[in-house]
This record gives structure tokens, C-alpha cells and sequence, in this order.
């Protein structure tokens, strides 16, 4: 029997194909050991252990998703509480929002995460480094919009698809999984809410999204933008073709429309809960459902 400390968890799929392919131990598995690979394969990832499951007479790795959590805002509508903290580390229910999303986010199966930061930057890197989480930190030294801010994330997303959530949203991680989908469509996670005009409001015609517009004075539709993303490198010539905002600000929901309207985005229905803090009143609210999510 084989053990491994938590701390190499990151290498466990490695040293785990690396054991089985030993000059030693693979004419076992050849010659029938493969039987209990199965049921191993279902173990580990009940506990969450290892990314890879059983298919066929082999083990196929699965490689994880990367996460983008956008995190450089200032968060005004959260003043005075932003004035000496990122919105994003904001206490609720005496922890940091930002750690139930990353907590939710590693159960999901994201092990290579980004932060996008900017107001108060050193807050969330002192914060990474003490609750030893393992990330990439991306500076966006002027706070020009979620699409700049995606922008910014090309060198660690290279060409690979990869996931974009706010760090200000807490989805389930029923939700956060369903977005996993390793193909050439974009995915947006949408949400019926009672007050589409806070948010983007997603035009829809099937499965496939149409367009968003972001809080409509006038009614658009009751089906909202939850702020998770899966996306493709179709989003980075999309983010060139739009301009700035009247704020000044580059919108992802806007790359996202454009992409949309080659049929290249397809909407997910959120399964459980989303919540999404967003002012100084919605802390209570947030802690009184935290334990629906977490």
C-alpha cells in the first residue's frame, strides 16, 4: 500500500500514473490488477483525492479546468466597508467571503486558480499566502472593466478554456462543476431572479444566449447573468472588437454578445442558490443562506 501527505496533493495524479506504470506493477494491472481500478477510481473521487477516472482497460487524467476570480475592484457600493478592505475579503459570518468561494471552487475540481487584483492588492495576496493557498496573483493596475480584467489573464489561460467567476458570488458546487464542459462553446450561468434591472439581463432562445444587457431600464427579461463563465480563447479577439463603456470601463458581458451572436454561447440554468454581495445590507442575507452552499 502507497500513502501520500495531504501536501502532495497537487502530484498525486502524476505519481499515482507513474505507479502504475512502473516496469514492476504494470504486468499486474495488464494480467487483471485493473479490476480494482474501478471502484479506486470512485474513491478517490468521492474524497475528492485525485482528478482522473477509469476508461476501459486505463486511466485517463482529467485535466482540471482553470478558474479566473476577479477580485481588483473597489466594491463602492460596499462603502464604508471598502474603505479599509477589498470588497472581496469583506467578513461574513466571521470568515472572509473570498474563502467559501475558493473553498467551493477546489471541491469543484478548479486546482489551478487566478486572482485578478488591483484595489488594495496587498490585502488578498497577505490573505493567499496565510491561508496557503497556492495561485497565480495578475495586477490590473487600472481598474478599466471585468474585460480588461480578462484580458489580463491571457498569460496564465494561454489558449485553454477556463472558467470566470466573480469573487464577490458564491455558486454551489454543483454549479461551479456543471461549467466544466471541455468543448468549443462558452457557457454563462444564468439565474430567474424578481429583479433582472440590478443585473445583465440574458436574451435567450433555447439554450443558446443571444445577448445581454446590463441592467435595462426598460424590461428585457426575468433571466439574469450569475457572473460564472466558462469561456474559450474566442473571448480574447472578442474583448478587441469592443469598445469602452460610457464609464470608461471594458464590459465582458459585452465580448460575450459578441461571441454570442455567432452562436458560440450557450446558457447553463443554475441548479441551486447564488448569492451575490453586492452592498453593506446584504451581508446578514448572504450569512443566512452561506449554509445552503458551503
Amino acid at each position: 500500500m502507497f500513502l501520500y501527505h495531504l501536501h502532495d496533493h497537487d502530484r498525486l495524479p502524476v505519481l499515482f500514473l507513474k505507479f502504475l506504470h512502473h516496469r514492476r506493477v504494470k504486468p499486474f494491472v495488464d494480467d487483471g490488477l485493473e479490476l480494482f481500478i474501478p471502484a479506486l477510481s470512485v474513491l478517490f473521487q468521492r474524497f475528492q483525492l485525485i482528478p482522473f477516472r477509469y476508461v476501459n482497460k486505463g486511466i485517463k487524467s482529467i485535466s482540471c479546468m482553470k478558474a479566473v476570480i476577479l477580485a481588483a475592484g473597489k466594491g463602492t457600493r460596499m462603502l464604508p466597508l471598502t474603505e479599509t478592505m477589498p470588497k472581496v475579503l469583506v467578513p461574513v459570518n466571521g470568515r472572509p467571503f473570498l474563502s467559501y468561494l475558493i473553498d467551493n471552487l477546489r471541491k469543484a475540481g478548479y486546482d489551478e486558480l487566478a486572482f485578478v487584483v488591483g484595489y488594495k492588492k496587498e490585502m488578498i495576496i497577505d490573505f493567499l499566502k496565510q491561508n496557503l493557498i497556492k495561485a497565480t496573483v495578475i495586477t490590473q493596475p487600472s481598474q478599466l472593466g471585468t474585460g480588461h480584467a480578462v484580458r489580463m489573464a491571457i498569460p496564465f489561460v494561454k489558449q485553454e478554456n477556463f472558467v470566470v467567476v466573480g469573487g464577490d458570488n458564491l455558486w454551489s458546487v454543483r454549479d461551479l462543476k456543471a461549467m466544466q464542459h471541455d468543448d468549443e462553446f462558452c457557457y454563462i450561468g444564468v439565474k430567474d431572479v424578481p429583479n433582472p434591472e440590478k443585473y445583465g439581463a440574458c436574451i435567450v432562445n433555447g439554450r443558446d444566449l443571444i445577448g445581454i444587457v446590463e441592467k435595462p431600464k426598460q424590461y428585457v427579461s426575468s433571466t439574469v447573468n450569475t457572473g460564472l463563465l466558462k469561456l474559450t480563447a474566442d473571448i480574447f479577439p472578442a474583448l478587441n472588437e469592443i469598445p469602452k463603456s460610457a464609464t470608461g470601463e471594458y464590459y465582458l458581458t459585452d465580448a460575450v454578445t459578441v461571441i454570442a451572436q455567432r452562436h458560440k454561447v450557450r446558457v447553463v440554468t443554475l441548479q441551486d442558490d447564488w448569492l451575490d454581495l453586492g452592498c453593506p445590507q446584504d451581508i446578514p442575507v448572504v450569512g443566512s443562506k452561506l449554509g445552503a452552499l458551503v
